[in-house]
């Protein structure tokens, strides 16, 4: 049992269209499937880059008072270490003067 060439060519042009139909039919429900996906995350990842934007200016303000504060730490340091040497002096000077005071009593 055969069928004749002109039913073959009608089957076959029948089968094609199926499938053609079929292949356009889910490459737009990926599409629309791929759109709501984009969608959704890319609004996820808006959120996230605004949540990250903010945690990175207050590092910035973070780290910029806490060079503020390393700085003014240092000037007080550097203020100290010249307190101490003028104290340092001071006593040097105290004990070259009890030093020449017993040299010159004893």
């Amino acid at each position: 049992m055969s069928i004749g060439w002109p039913a073959a060519i009608v089957l076959m042009a029948v089968i094609f269209g199926a499938v053609t139909l079929l292949a356009t039919q889910m490459a737009a429900k990926a599409g629309v499937a791929g759109e709501e996906a984009k969608g959704k995350y890319g609004e996820q990842y808006r959120m996230l880059a605004d949540d990250y934007e903010k945690l990175a200016n207050e590092t910035r303000e973070v780290q910029a008072a806490i060079r503020a504060d390393v700085a003014g730490l240092a000037q007080e340091i550097r203020g100290a270490q010249a307190s101490i040497g003028a104290d340092v002096n001071r006593l040097a000077n105290s004990v070259e003067s009890i030093e020449t005071m017993m040299r010159d009593v004893g």
